[in-house]
């Protein structure tokens, strides 16, 4: 069962002060029907090893059925597709 990208928390938004959000839809070629659109916050790391990589923040929200299943042993599996990408998708899998 996926679970929905939720809009960008206020709370995380104080948390990276300086971070963007931005919506990320999908890619050229892609139709909107085959790829939604979620909203990020991308922080640029200004020093240390990742110096100048950004980092991309997606937030979810899930539904209260989805949490029953969680608590009855289900997990949560966030997965990409192609190389260097985000997760993009977060579902839940049944116990």
């Amino acid at each position: 069962m996926s679970v929905e990208p939720r809009p960008v928390p206020t709370k995380a938004q104080e948390k990276y002060p300086d971070a963007m959000v931005r919506d990320i839809g999908p890619p050229k070629g892609i139709s909107a029907d085959d790829c939604g659109t979620a909203a990020v916050l991308i922080d640029q790391q200004i020093d240390g090893p990742w110096k100048g990589l950004f980092t991309f923040h997606m937030y979810f929200q899930p539904t209260k059925q989805q949490i029953e299943q969680l608590q009855n042993g289900a997990y949560i599996e966030v997965a990409m597709t192609g190389n260097g990408l985000m997760p993009h998708y977060v579902t839940i899998q049944e116990a």
